[in-house]
């Protein structure tokens, strides 16, 4: 849940919304655990997470060493200010969305 649902902010921008979801569900994806419990301050897992500590906070917390591509797009996706967050493009457009594509390109 964004932090702007949590606060029952109205109104509320929808493609923002979900892009904080789709941020989530990747990091669930690539680290295998929730983020935090729930998206406030009080949260000191999402208070370190939305203030630019994602790298400390899972390599030291969790042992876990992910691209730092990888970090700055999880970092960017859930940014706690709905309008800083990227759009669909901006996400496909980001140098981890991109890895590997010119490899694919250039192997025919």
């Amino acid at each position: 849940m964004s932090p702007e649902i949590k606060q029952n902010e109205v109104p509320f921008d929808g493609y923002a919304v979900d892009m904080w979801s789709v941020g989530v569900m990747l990091f669930m994806m690539c680290t295998g655990y929730e983020p935090w419990e729930i998206p406030c301050d009080t949260d000191t897992q999402f208070y370190y997470f939305t203030r630019g500590y994602l790298a400390d906070m899972i390599a030291k917390q969790r042992g876990i060493k992910l691209s730092d591509e990888l970090l700055d797009l999880l970092q960017w996706m859930m940014v706690v200010n709905p309008r800083e967050r990227p759009c669909l493009s901006q996400v496909r457009a980001h140098p981890w969305m991109m890895m590997g594509r010119y490899e694919k390109e250039h192997k025919k």
